[in-house]
């Protein structure tokens, strides 16, 4: 094996569209981790979901990949639009090198959602140099779009590691990319503020994550 090794991963993590019912920053985010709520806005196990996964080269150990995403709603009984339910979705995700590998990028993407998303964060567009690691914390409000007194939040924080993060759209696919070079954990957030019609599903979402490693000294 060269020192020069690439290897390319990917872990997805997709929940099925479920009715709606009703002190400092950590070293760095777990995956897990839930976020801080604020305001009419909250979720249920059924809502939830984690997945898993250890990358593997010639059966070694090259990263572990953790994704948490799910679905939070807006109380109706907080908004005076009959026909719109409210709500976010929420993806939290980390990949962590092991055995001297080296992570060179993580693009965290969100898939689906059309025009039933009103709001993502990071926002698209938005360019993060990171010189050395500092604290990032995406934020969606959730305000039913102008029709309720009592909006409500969802934030979290994650440790951004050096190197540069972009936040960008493609038509109805959300992406943050970073590029770098880390042994360390990374983590990333990404959320968006979304409406569907009153008694039916909320949009569908595909979220996954990719990484691309190389086996390098200089890491």
């Amino acid at each position: 094996m060269t020192n020069r090794t690439k290897l390319i991963a990917a872990l997805t993590a997709a929940l099925v569209a479920l009715p709606a019912v009703a002190v400092g920053a950590p070293k760095q985010l777990k995956a897990n981790n839930k976020p801080t709520l604020s305001g009419p806005v909250s979720t249920t196990p059924n809502l939830q979901g984690c997945k898993k996964k250890t990358q593997r080269h010639e059966g070694q150990a090259v990263a572990r990949f953790h994704i948490c995403n799910g679905y939070y709603v807006f109380n109706p009984d907080q908004e005076t639009d009959a026909d719109t339910d409210y709500g976010a979705y929420w993806v939290q995700a980390t990949v962590n090198a092991v055995n001297g590998w080296c992570t060179r990028s993580v693009t965290t993407e969100l898939t689906g959602g059309g025009d039933g998303v009103t709001q993502r964060s990071p926002k698209p567009g938005t360019t993060i140099k990171a010189k050395k690691a500092r604290n990032v914390t995406p934020r969606v409000r959730v305000d039913a779009q102008g029709n309720t007194d009592s909006p409500g939040t969802l934030r979290n924080t994650f440790r951004l590691r050096p190197g540069t993060l972009k936040s960008r759209r493609a038509g109805s696919t959300f992406r943050t990319i970073w590029t770098g070079k880390s042994q360390q954990k990374l983590a990333f957030v990404m959320g968006a503020e979304i409406r569907w019609a009153a008694g039916e599903a909320p949009p569908g979402f595909a979220p996954q994550v990719f990484a691309r490693f190389e086996k390098r000294n200089d890491c």
